[in-house]
């Protein structure tokens, strides 16, 4: 007997055994088959009654906010115990719109787009093609491919986005422009576009990211304001920024997205657990012994010093007398410069080349504590000492800015002491 079916397409049936067992391939085409009209859903927002009282939830305007609400109602269907119940098409449909009513109003009760529409007039404002889901639900009915017009601010913002993306995709090389036009206007995959250039799948996703990026990176430019997520870079390069259903790009990810979220593989049996335990205290213990007997060095017989700095000063100690600065450095640095980070984080110079630069190490610093010899001053205030140690000699804006963790240097080590111990 050949069992039922939840859907049929262009690309085969999907059984409801094999996506009751988690065949990821058959579940992968049922994510398919509701995304575009929960997509549309999610966009257009609905009518229900809560309470007694009937609310409109708006519509998720924005591309990127809609992917993630989209992603999350298919995931919550489309669990190992969900699917369980899963007997056909409409049974999935009809499961997957309760589950979109449930978490598009409480996600609209956190962002404050639930609006209550008990008088007429509130009830007025309402777009004609928004649906009430609680009657859809009752006659087991499909929402509707009906598109809410956007207003006319988000128009605006879409053609003026559109503008700049048009900008943006004309100044790209020849190659870049054809990515686009085949991956976003024609809707092929990677592995197609990778067959008509002539070159591997992995170069058209890194010249289709770094293509992405830039647009973003063009569009904060002009529109500090704005934060374009995938979705919404998506849809400018589809010229679907205003369409209700998603370009394949954003189709795709959904999907894959969907499906890491369900797949979750079962826990080992727990003898297969306990053996893998029990194996790997007995190599501990064995490492262990080993270290006990000296066959094995342990932490104890680390040659190399901990980089560390030492002030000390002549008592009283008093502001603006003589430091005298020690350090211990790492194996690889050739240069050390020392600041003073009070306790507001402001960083400035405490012994420093000319210019504020870095001093040459020390002779043996690598290996004992040796002192720098130079003469530093006390500071008027409380703070930390901090010993920047250094395979190439850094400047005064390099040094400073390691010190209050403003700019990032490679190869940089750092050590600290309080001021509070020299007093």
């Amino acid at each position: 007997m050949t069992p039922p079916t939840v859907r049929a397409t262009s690309i085969g049936v999907v059984q409801v055994e094999a996506f009751q067992r988690g065949d990821m391939s058959v579940i992968e085409d049922a994510v398919r088959s509701c995304l575009p009209w929960v997509w549309r859903f999610t966009k257009r927002g609905f009518l229900t009654t809560e309470d007694g009282v009937p609310m409109y939830v708006r519509g998720v305007e924005n591309p990127d906010a809609a992917e993630h609400e989209v992603e999350m109602i298919l995931a919550a269907c489309l669990g190992p115990e969900q699917r369980q119940r899963v007997d056909s098409l409409a049974t999935l449909e009809r499961s997957v719109l309760a589950e979109a009513k449930r978490h598009l109003f409480r996600a609209g009760q956190r962002s404050g787009s639930v609006v209550d529409v008990a008088t007429e007039e509130a009830r007025a404002e309402v777009p004609a093609e928004v649906e009430d889901v609680d009657r859809l639900i009752a006659e087991g009915a499909m929402p509707s491919d009906a598109v809410v017009p956007p207003d006319a601010g988000r128009a605006q913002e879409g053609e003026a986005l559109l503008a700049l993306k048009n900008g943006y995709v004309g100044a790209l090389d020849e190659r870049s422009r054809a990515l686009v036009h085949q991956r976003f206007a024609e809707e092929k995959t990677r592995a197609e576009v990778a067959a008509s250039f002539d070159c591997g799948v992995a170069s058209v996703t890194e010249r289709e990211h770094r293509v992405r990026r830039k647009l973003a990176h063009a569009i904060r430019r002009v529109h500090p304001e704005l934060e374009p997520k995938k979705a919404s870079i998506d849809a400018l390069l589809a010229d679907r920024f205003l369409d209700p259903t998603p370009p394949l790009v954003t189709r795709e990810r959904i999907a894959t997205n969907v499906l890491r979220r369900i797949h979750i593989d079962p826990p080992r049996p727990f003898a297969a657990r306990a053996a893998w335990a029990v194996g790997i205290s007995a190599i501990a213990f064995a490492l262990w012994l080993l270290m006990f007997f000296g066959v094995l060095p342990n932490p104890g017989d680390d040659v190399y010093p901990t980089p560390a700095v030492a002030a000390t000063c002549a008592p009283p100690c008093a502001p603006g007398a003589a430091l005298t600065l020690s350090v211990v450095a790492p194996r690889n640095a050739k240069n050390v410069a020392v600041a003073f980070l009070d306790e507001d984080d402001k960083a400035e110079p405490l012994l420093a080349g000319p210019g504020g630069a870095s001093l040459s190490l020390p002779f043996g610093a690598r290996d004992t504590s040796v002192p720098i010899p130079y003469e530093a001053e006390v500071p008027a205030r409380a703070g930390t000492i901090v010993a920047v140690f250094s395979e190439r000699r850094l400047t005064r804006a390099q040094i400073l800015g390691v010190v209050d963790r403003t700019e990032s240097v490679a190869d940089t080590f750092t050590a600290t002491t309080s001021l509070g111990s020299t007093r």
